[in-house]
């Protein structure tokens, strides 16, 4: 009986990683499905990003001028019959990929199944432990886990990232691939996502320009549908429905809210930035 063994690419954009990436390419290293490829493709960073990605693989990159662009570069050029994308503040769990290409067989039109992986966030401080229970309640949501594993067939059929986008560009384009009649496989290992050190200073900033990107895809959106469980309100609901789990650490929970009334508030004032601005 053949063996099914696909080649899987996991494409790693970077700048200015060198605090996390170590961890990250080690990691997809010691996966134990050995049929892989690492691909750095890395934005112009001035610290040691390109040394530390030279040290886990010969097919380091530089392209941007953001994450869509490097994605699509790396997948570009990428060998694998599958893409994983990975972004370099994240810790794959070690059997995520075997277990992914385990379930390929259960399936007969292959190229179609998708793999979400769930994430876990850790970091340091109370600002960390608030981003780890708001991202616990959002474990099992299709609307806002998006996937990470793709064929490369799907893919570059649908068009791959959307350039023009900064913000939603995952949810793009599983909405794009949605059509196909694809199907999605959740691995039961997770990624563990590295949040530093918050504060409240660097949550109000990455909001404020994360609202200015993501008007272009709320436009975007708005032609084909509503925004589901993405959009503030929704979060907030599905906050609220997880009051059981938050009376399990209520400072904790506290801070959920509030985190998400400040994001709120920066990401709008973004977004009226950038409509003023287009």
């Amino acid at each position: 009986m053949q063996v099914y063994n696909p080649k899987i690419s996991i494409i790693v954009p970077t700048r200015n990683s060198a605090h996390t990436l170590g961890a990250c390419l080690k990691l997809i290293q010691e996966q134990t499905y050995k049929n892989i490829e690492t691909i750095v493709v890395d934005n112009q960073s001035t610290d040691d990003t390109v040394s530390i990605a030279k040290k886990y693989t010969d097919k380091v990159y530089t392209n941007g001028p953001e994450r869509s662009a490097q994605r699509n570069f790396g997948a570009s050029v990428s060998c694998g019959e599958y893409l994983c994308f990975i972004d370099s503040d994240m810790e794959i769990g070690s059997v995520c990929i075997e277990e992914f290409v385990e379930s390929l067989k259960k399936f007969e039109q292959k190229e179609k199944v998708v793999g979400i992986i769930t994430e876990e966030s850790f970091g340091v401080g109370f600002l960390a432990k608030v981003k780890k229970m708001e991202r616990s309640f959002y474990i099992g949501n299709d609307e806002i886990e998006a996937p990470r594993i793709y064929s490369a067939h799907i893919f570059r059929q649908v068009g791959g990232y959307d350039e023009g986008l900064t913000g939603g560009e995952d949810w793009d384009l599983y909405d794009r691939v949605k059509g196909l009649g694809v199907r999605v496989y959740r691995t039961k290992d997770r990624i563990l996502h590295n949040e530093g050190e918050l504060d409240i200073d660097t949550i109000i900033r990455k909001r404020f320009l994360y609202g200015k990107a993501f008007r272009k895809y709320v436009q975007k959106k708005s032609n084909r549908s509503n925004m589901k469980g993405r959009g503030i309100i929704q979060r907030m609901n599905i906050f609220l429905c997880h009051w059981r789990d938050g009376l399990k650490d209520p400072l904790v929970y506290l801070g959920v809210f509030f985190a998400k009334v400040i994001e709120f508030w920066a990401a709008f004032l973004g977004m009226m930035v950038g409509y003023i601005r287009k």
